[in-house]
Parts: structure tokens; sequence; C-alpha cells
């Protein structure tokens, strides 16, 4: 229970993002004369640039080295996960490869060497993978004529493999070849371990770190939230006429309400949206163009003032 509390930890946070984001999207029509037909200026809400930092593989948070708050350097450690038990799996596999090596240079491969080869072969281990699948259908259905058959054929089939593979090992080329699929997996969990550590994409500050150590991270979830100092960006729809002039890396002229500051924008990509049913205008308008416009501003902690940009 408390691991289903720790994995949705961000779920607000990053609603909240979204619902930000969509709360931007604000289009001012300030012509510039009589029969204008372009936009001419567009008043939107500001937001700071966000980055999620997270882990591919996800895991058991061993240490926090970052808080809310910090100011981060790019590829500085915020969270470390548990990787003992992948360092074991490396260290006894990089062994074992040794002895291998050790082996086939002797002409005395052992047996311990030879079960490796055999065990990482990619055939091997696809007959294995079918071998496990039958087996949980014919747990879930043990009264099943189909799943007690396909157990029994995929059985015989993970044995006829394991024998063939075996034979074809006493060959110097196939044996050399498994050799280099061991080498592949020993990369792969190199790769794993490098990702047990979440890093800051970018210079930036902590924005949301609520993890402890035991906590678990889902594959693919985002550890933190950090925020760009100085970064920002607006959204704002704008007509489908106007979107051949406001493409990425346009720039235009700014002004942040409340202070008067000015800035220079730019595009940062122009997207085609979904009206949400709640807030269409019409039932015809079921999309719009958005602009997305990332600037510099020097006043800190901006978010939520509205800015005045002129386009283009």
């Amino acid at each position: 229970m408390r691991d289903r509390k720790r994995d949705t930890r961000l779920q607000p946070h990053l609603l909240g993002l979204m619902l930000g984001a969509l709360l931007a999207i604000a289009l001012v029509w300030l012509p510039g004369g009589a029969g204008a037909a372009r936009t001419r200026r567009v008043r939107a809400r500001v937001e700071p640039v966000s980055l999620l930092a997270g882990s591919r593989l996800g895991g058991r948070v061993a240490e926090v080295c970052a808080r809310t708050g910090e100011a981060v350097r790019k590829d500085q450690v915020l969270v470390r996960f548990d990787a003992a038990l992948l360092r074991q799996q490396r260290a006894a596999l990089a062994a074992a490869l040794e002895g291998v090596r050790s082996g086939m240079a002797s002409a005395r491969l052992p047996e311990a060497g030879r079960r490796l080869l055999l065990d990482s072969h990619p055939d091997v281990a696809r007959a294995e993978e079918r071998y496990v699948e039958a087996l949980a259908g014919f747990e879930k259905q043990p009264n099943d004529a189909r799943a007690r058959l396909a157990l029994e054929q995929t059985a015989a089939q993970r044995m006829e493999t394991r024998r063939r593979v075996g034979r074809l090992l006493g060959n110097a080329g196939e044996m050399a070849g498994a050799v280099s699929q061991v080498e592949t997996l020993l990369s792969d969990l190199g790769r794993a371990l490098a990702d047990t550590e979440v890093r800051a994409p970018a210079d930036a500050v902590v924005d949301v770190l609520d993890l402890h150590p035991g906590d678990r991270v889902l594959p693919g979830q985002p550890a933190a939230i950090l925020l760009e100092p100085g970064e920002y960006f607006c959204e704002f729809a704008i007509p489908a006429a106007d979107t051949a002039r406001l493409q990425a890396g346009a720039t235009g002229k700014g002004t942040m309400a409340g202070n008067a500051e000015t800035f220079v924008w730019r595009v940062e990509r122009v997207t085609q949206r979904t009206i949400p049913l709640a807030l269409r205008e019409s039932r015809d308008q079921a999309e719009e163009w958005v602009v997305r416009a990332r600037f510099p501003a020097r006043t800190q902690w901006v978010a939520g003032r509205e800015a005045e940009l002129q386009m283009p």
C-alpha cells in the first residue's frame, strides 16, 4: 500500500502542469486597424519551463541526493536506485565469461562455462520463455486439455532445443558466437546499471522531489520535476491563416504584465489540438492551432502572470 501511494505522489503535480498549460491557452484579438485580418498581439498566461527526470527501468529508491528548491547542475545525481542485484548478476556473469575464455584457450571448457553459453543462447532463451508461458496457462486451467497439450509440446521443444544447441557448442565457431552473445548481455547489464541513477537533464532548480529510501518508482515514471531558471513559456491559440508565419523559430517581442519587462520570444512549436467539449464555442469548432512560445525573463517566479506578445 505504501508503494502505491509513493508511485502516485507526482500525479497531482503532473496533472497540475497539464491543467496549467490548458488554461494558459488564451487568445485576445487586438487588431492593428479597421479590417485587419491578422492577430497582432495576444495575452497569455506565463508558466515556467519544467523538465521531468526519471529512469527507463525505475526501481527501489536507495538514496535521495537532492531536495526540493535546490539548484542542480546538468547530470547531477538526484536519486539512486538499489542496484545490488544487478551488480551481483554482472559480477557473476563477468567471472563466468572469463572462465569460458580460459577454457576455450586451453580447449577444456568447464561445465559451468558450457551451461552459461547454453543458457544465454537466444534459441534456448526463446524456448524457455514459451515453456514458462505454457506453464502459467496450465496452472490457471489445469483441467484444460489444450493447456496441457501446449505445456507438453513446449516442454519437449525446450529439451530438444537445449540438446541441439549443446551439440553445436562443441564447434569452435559456434562457441565463439555464444561468447559474443554473453558479452552483449554484459553490455546490457552495464547500461541497466547506469539507469539506476536519475540525473538532472539540465541546469535547473528542483521543483518536486518527494521520494524516500524504500519507495518504488515505476519504469518510465518521473522521479522529479525540475524548473529551468529564468526560462518561461506560454501557449495561445491562433487562426489557421496565421500558421504560415508562426513556424518554429519565428521571433517577436513581448512585455511582462506587472513590471513592463520586455523580452524576445520565439516559437518553439505549433500544434493542432482537439478542443475539450466543455470549452468549445461551437459544435463545429473541434480543433485549434496552438503556438508554444518560449522566452527568458529576468524576473524570477513569474508563473501565473500574463505576458503580452507582439506577433512577428
